[in-house]
């Protein structure tokens, strides 16, 4: 298992990793963005 998690955490890795995953959290929080825009200031006054 500390083999893994060192695999992981080795920056290459880790970069690698995260190159993949900050377009779809980018898009996931934009999205959210909006919705609470619109539902905050659309529905809740």
């Amino acid at each position: 298992m500390w083999k893994t998690l060192h695999q992981l955490a080795a920056p290459p890795r880790l970069y690698q990793i995260c190159g993949r995953l900050v377009p779809w959290l980018a898009a996931a929080g934009i999205i959210a963005l909006a919705t609470g825009w619109v539902r905050g200031f659309g529905f809740a006054p």
